[in-house]
């Protein structure tokens, strides 16, 4: 599986990022930051998808249309990644979500894995990895 890591600089989501990041923001201003950054960078993301077409029927002829073309998953990293998971949710309603948790163990700093509902074998293609670093300089899904 390739990775592509997707951080995302762009006017609107610095300025909702700016407003996450202050004191006096409440939890819901706080969510629906989030919610809101995360439809922006899941449409970002998802630019390079590809796509199949089929034929359809509108009510006055034929159509040629488009779907994506690779089964879409979702891993949003306990807990952080649960506000992005509602975002990509409706980018992709029909997608499997799968959690991880992970912390950075304090010494070390390297990562390790406290719970997993990883499946062995995945039936998606491309899975998002779903985690916001809201106290730093970014924000990214890969």
């Amino acid at each position: 599986m390739s990775g592509n890591l997707n951080v995302l600089s762009h006017p609107l989501i610095n300025t909702r990022l700016s407003k996450l990041r202050q004191t006096t923001t409440n939890s819901k201003e706080f969510r629906e930051g989030i919610h809101e950054i995360s439809l922006i960078l899941g449409i970002e993301a998802t630019r390079s998808l590809e796509e199949e077409t089929f034929h359809g029927q509108t009510p006055v002829g034929p159509f040629t249309g488009s779907l994506i073309k690779p089964r879409i998953g979702l891993t949003p990293i306990l807990r952080a990644g649960l506000g992005m998971t509602d975002a990509l949710l409706t980018l992709f309603p029909a997608a499997p979500v799968y959690h991880l948790g992970l912390f950075r163990e304090k010494t070390t700093l390297q990562p390790v894995e406290y719970y997993s509902k990883l499946p062995p074998d995945p039936p998606v293609d491309t899975v998002f990895l779903l985690d916001p670093l809201v106290g730093k300089s970014s924000f990214s899904c890969a």
